[in-house]
């Protein structure tokens, strides 16, 4: 069975692994390999982060695993939010206000399921009159430093570029195991944000790969800005999207 629900501070080393396995392309392990090192960053970064009043992070996990954590998503928001506010029941279409955890189901919905994997984790989203900038332990030495500061020099531009300084909900993050694709996660993470989004009457934004750019546009997003293309080998064709959807509700 799989259950939505919140996630938690011991989460960090989970959310680090599973951002791993699922951001694996040669783009992402030139700029993040996948050596403990790197885990051991990601945990310090995730562990952050969830700490944050200002990011929003909800897990799928798998009760037949152990509660395992099989997909989560992260979200960047203008207003402290608690997790899981309006949690509902996948499919149910309801708000579910006041709940703190979703719903389970099995099965699939027919849809691949996936993320961006281009974020920020060294900056919290700015969106108005925001407060300090949070300091995240510098990147190991096996990352690419130069390859990351002009990613995040490109979704800094644009995203200001784009949104100005108009408040939104960033999805920072969408992460599915591989081994569970096209059962709902990423539509049911979705569907989360997109309720909590629309409850606030605020656009939702997110940087899209080019594997999950069909994905984002089935769920109302539309292309604003196409990224700058990323040179080197290996990385090839990494042009990201900037995309937006338009406030609703």
């Amino acid at each position: 069975m799989l259950t939505l629900t919140p996630c938690t501070p011991t989460d960090a080393p989970a959310l680090a692994t599973l951002h791993t396995t699922c951001f694996s392309s040669p783009f992402e392990q030139r700029v993040w390999p996948p050596v403990p090192e790197m885990h051991a960053w990601w945990t310090a970064v995730f562990a952050q982060r969830l700490r944050s009043p200002r990011t929003c992070f909800m897990k799928v996990v798998d009760s037949e695993r152990g509660d395992e954590m099989v997909g989560f998503g992260e979200w960047g928001v203008p207003d402290p939010v608690h997790s899981g506010s309006t949690a509902s029941s996948p499919g149910s279409g309801g708000s579910g206000s006041g709940s703190n955890s979703g719903g389970s189901w099995e099965g699939g919905d027919g849809h691949d399921d996936a993320g961006n994997g281009i974020e920020d984790p060294q900056d919290q989203v700015k969106q108005g009159d925001e407060e300090e900038e949070e300091e995240y332990p510098p990147l190991p030495a096996c990352a690419d430093a130069e390859l990351f500061g002009t990613m995040i020099a490109d979704l800094k531009g644009k995203m200001q570029q784009i949104m100005g300084g108009r408040g939104f909900w960033y999805i920072s993050l969408l992460a599915t195991n591989p081994q569970y694709r096209r059962r709902g996660i990423a539509s049911t993470l979705m569907q989360w944000g997109m309720q909590e989004a629309d409850a606030a009457g605020m656009e939702m934004f997110v940087v899209s790969s080019p594997m999950a750019r069909g994905v984002y546009m089935k769920y109302g997003f539309e292309l604003a800005v196409e990224g700058e293309g990323v040179e080197g080998e290996g990385v090839e064709g990494m042009r990201p999207w900037f995309m937006v959807r338009k406030a609703r509700g």
